[in-house]
């Protein structure tokens, strides 16, 4: 399914950090918590919400499985939506298309 050329704003790692503790407190979980659901340490998962470390993509995906969020979500904000798998494909395909881009830049 095409939706045509679109273009994500790029990473910001303290507005990721930001929405992540946003969208854990709207479950009402602790670090502990999330730790115990995705799988993460509670230290690596406290890190990441205090934007000292970014998450690996398989932490995101953990992490987006976890709350029940779109990656577009967890990454870049926005209003709750329904996601499909599809859609979240697509955009962890761009995510990882973009990171790869700023890997190669010497």
């Amino acid at each position: 399914m095409s939706r045509g050329a679109r273009t994500d704003p790029p990473f910001d790692r303290q507005g990721f950090s930001t929405q992540l503790g946003k969208l854990r407190d709207e479950k009402g979980w602790s670090l502990r918590e999330l730790s115990r659901r995705t799988g993460i340490e509670a230290y690596r998962l406290s890190r990441i919400e205090h934007a000292r470390s970014e998450p690996s993509l398989g932490e995101l995906q953990l992490l987006r499985v976890a709350l029940g969020a779109r990656v577009e979500r967890l990454v870049f904000g926005g209003a709750p939506t329904p996601y499909t798998p599809e859609e979240d494909i697509a955009a962890l395909e761009r995510l990882v298309a973009r990171l790869r881009g700023v890997e190669e830049k010497p």
